[in-house]
């Protein structure tokens, strides 16, 4: 493989990798569970914890802050 050719398959991938880091995926959510990022499965606990053993629904935010995949809710 020549060096152009490494190039537009990276730059292939790169391109792909934004296509799906900026397209919408739904959020998981369990009942009696912290919302999880849909890409990276880290939960959201840490921005919905309401100190009582519930969790509130951070339908404020727009992309995981963990690794960026947009959200839908």
């Amino acid at each position: 493989m020549n060096q152009i050719n490494i190039i537009r398959a990276y730059q292939k991938g790169y391109q792909k990798a934004l296509r799906d880091i900026n397209t919408p995926r739904k959020v998981i959510q369990k009942e009696w569970n912290p919302s999880e990022c849909p890409r990276c499965q880290k939960n959201y606990s840490a921005y919905e914890e309401c100190h009582d053993g519930y969790y509130k629904r951070v339908y404020s935010l727009e992309r995981c802050p963990y690794c960026g995949q947009k959200l839908e809710w």
